[in-house]
């Protein structure tokens, strides 16, 4: 660094580094820029899009504002400014530079160098600068010393306007809501008019156990399992008796937007790939839309064993109902009922929008 005397004697070089104690927000801001940017990895919900290109931007950012501060300089002498941002050196000569200005940023200023006539262009310098929890001292006297090395014309100084806290606070809060429309705020579960639900009842409470030892005698809980959130979003119960194929199982899923497709959509495409079955029917009454399979089905005689199964797939909105009723030795047309009542009292317990 430059000594007192030789800032004071205008024929020695000056040089004037920025000022460290910005490292102190900049290094941490670069550590949460690379946690957003690789959040996609952990994280495929709501904001993804909006995270992702945070951290790329604050990468990019705070990455290159962390170099300047580490290895940045400005040294001046007879010659000219020479300028290093990021490790390298370059000459910008006194007869190349029209002014330099001075801009005000949120926190501070900083000053850049615009050249003359056909080289024009505007050279930033590293220092003397000013931000948050760092300052070169005396800014201005800093910027004196560089200029009076000037050896021919003085080159003068001017204080342009530039973005200040408010319009960097209008600049951020607009860029972020340009963001939002990327991603579809609107098919999300909190968006007002939005029907969709945003979480699902136990299975196993949804059927009391009169009902299931009406329909499968001797049958008790075996099997359950609740995850409502990422990455599940499903609920199931099964009831059913040791030894025995018959058994009554219940299951939810909640479908949520995934990219550019919503809940509901994604649910549609469950039932599709439903309706790719070959005996598969519609049934009416159960949520938007339901289809069925019995196994045998119809009139037809049950299996040698008595054994007969019912497969029920229902929507509403973005929840899709399964109910897989096997029982042996009774009607279709009964277990079809049952089925259908089980998968409406289900969605029937659902909270939509």
């Amino acid at each position: 660094m430059t000594t007192e005397a030789e800032r004071q004697d205008t024929t020695a070089a000056y040089e004037v580094r920025p000022p460290r104690g910005m490292l102190w927000w900049a290094l941490p801001a670069l550590v949460v820029s690379a946690a957003l940017a690789l959040s996609f990895l952990v994280y495929d919900g709501y904001g993804v899009i909006t995270m992702g290109l945070a951290g790329l931007v604050g990468v990019l950012y705070f990455g290159r504002l962390c170099s300047l501060l580490l290895r940045g300089r400005t040294v001046a002498d007879g010659k000219g400014l020479a300028y290093g941002l990021h490790g390298s050196s370059h000459l910008l000569r006194w007869k190349q530079v029209k002014e330099l200005r001075t801009l005000s940023t949120p926190f501070g200023r900083r000053v850049v160098a615009v050249r003359k006539g056909g080289t024009a262009g505007v050279v930033a310098l590293a220092a003397p600068r000013e931000g948050l929890l760092g300052r070169t001292p005396d800014f201005d006297r800093a910027l004196a010393d560089l200029t009076a090395r000037c050896t021919g014309k003085k080159v003068r100084v001017e204080a342009a306007r530039s973005i200040g806290p408010v319009g960097a606070l209008g600049w951020t809060l607009g860029l972020l809501l340009a963001v939002q429309l990327v991603e579809f705020p609107w098919q999300e579960t909190w968006w007002p008019g939005n029907k969709e639900a945003g979480t699902l009842p136990r299975a196993c409470r949804v059927v009391d156990e009169g009902t299931v030892r009406g329909l499968v005698p001797g049958a008790v809980n075996d099997d359950r399992f609740h995850d409502d959130g990422d990455p599940f979003q499903a609920s199931a119960c099964h009831w059913g008796v040791a030894g025995r194929k018959e058994g009554l199982e219940l299951r939810l899923q909640r479908y949520s937007r995934e990219g550019g497709s919503g809940g509901t959509a994604n649910a549609r495409d469950r039932m599709r790939t439903f309706l790719l079955l070959a005996d598969s029917r519609p049934v009416r009454g159960v949520g938007e839309q339901a289809w069925q399979v019995t196994e045998p089905g119809g009139a037809e005689q049950a299996a040698p064993d008595g054994l007969r199964r019912v497969q029920l797939l229902g929507r509403r909105h973005n929840v899709v109902v399964l109910v897989d009723y096997t029982a042996r030795n009774r009607p279709a047309d009964e277990m079809e009922r049952a089925a259908a009542d089980l998968a409406r009292r289900a969605l029937g317990q659902v909270r939509f929008g």
